[in-house]
């Protein structure tokens, strides 16, 4: 079956082209002769399906959208004077007590998104999934396959969301 556009008055852009459309004439080479226009800018059932809300547990959240503390072991400088270790300390916890503010709003921005439903935390199954596909070596990772097997969840097939 071929189907063909076509450029009709009142133009404006077309989402499958470069070229411009009123509408959209189909003629289709099918032995029918069917023939029909379609709007561009009209919802399928499948656009008004609103989008699942993100999977990603809070942990997660913060630290991708975040740095990490400072040094823990900036006391040991062997060439410092007491006075460059001290200054560099107080720098650093600075810095420090920023990175546990910016922390502490982003925890709260992500309380606020649950509670809107643009994000949902991991059932216990998402969790025990994703840790069940570790290195099988980790006392974790046979715990959670245990576990899930014990539910008769099957972690190899199961698909879990990316955050």
């Amino acid at each position: 079956m071929n189907v063909y556009h076509g450029l009709a008055q009142g133009a404006r852009p077309c989402r499958r082209c470069t070229s411009t459309h009123a509408n959209l004439t189909l003629k289709m080479d099918d032995g029918t002769g069917a023939t029909g226009t379609i709007d561009p800018e009209a919802k399928t059932p499948a656009d008004s399906l609103p989008e699942p809300p993100l999977v990603i547990s809070q942990d997660d959240y913060v630290d991708a959208r975040s740095k990490s503390f400072g040094e823990p072991a900036l006391h040991r400088q062997p060439r410092a004077t007491p006075k460059q270790i001290a200054a560099r300390a107080r720098a650093q916890c600075v810095k420090d007590q920023a990175t546990a503010e910016h922390r502490e709003r982003l925890r709260d921005e992500y309380a606020a998104k649950v509670a809107s439903g643009e994000i949902r935390p991991p059932t216990r199954h998402e969790r025990l999934i994703a840790t069940a596909r570790g290195h099988e070596d980790n006392e974790s990772v046979q715990a959670a396959r245990r576990l899930l097997a014990r539910d008769g969840v099957d972690w190899r097939e199961t698909p879990v969301e990316q955050s």
